[in-house]
């Protein structure tokens, strides 16, 4: 589990995921909880921390292929699929994409993701925010919105090898 405060003023930070933590999101400062693995201590530490129902406990838990999108009052739940490097297919050396379904929990200034393994768009997302002392002024919409189109970016990567590979 990896928790991230993002803050308007610069000082972007790991922290542990408590209830404390939650309470100090607000207008200049953005949450990021990210679970690289679907480990059930994480699951019941998010659980436990942000009041999550059954329901929403479960899909996290889970790691089936089915796209989602679930409205809660206080927050939305999607299921994404990204296009991660998989093994070639049969005799082809080509890198076929692999999907990976990652959840995303959207909640006021509070963003939750989970998966299975690292996530390269993540891992590069990561890379492009060092520094930027801005991310904590964006609501949780925005920082999905960015979230998501690294995600796309990924998808694009494998298109473009594939048109390289058929010029």
């Amino acid at each position: 589990l990896r928790a991230t405060l993002y803050d308007a003023d610069g000082t972007d930070r790991r922290v542990e995921l408590t209830r404390a933590t939650v309470r100090r999101v607000g207008k200049r400062r953005l949450l990021w909880v990210d679970l690289a693995d679907r480990e059930d201590d994480a699951i019941a530490a998010v659980r436990a921390v942000f009041d999550l129902p059954q329901e929403q406990t479960r899909l996290l838990a889970s790691s089936d292929a089915a796209v989602r999108l679930l409205r809660y009052p206080e927050r939305v739940h999607l299921r994404l699929l990204a296009a991660e490097e998989g093994n070639g297919n049969g005799d082809s050396p080509a890198p076929m994409p692999k999907p990976t379904a990652i959840d995303v929990i959207v909640g006021p200034n509070v963003v939750i993701t989970a998966h299975d393994g690292e996530v390269t768009a993540f891992e590069a997302f990561r890379q492009h925010l060092r520094g930027d002392s801005e991310i904590g002024s964006l609501n949780a919409a925005a920082f999905v919105t960015v979230l998501v189109d690294a995600i796309l970016d990924g998808y694009l990567a494998f298109v473009e090898a594939i048109e390289r590979r058929i010029d």
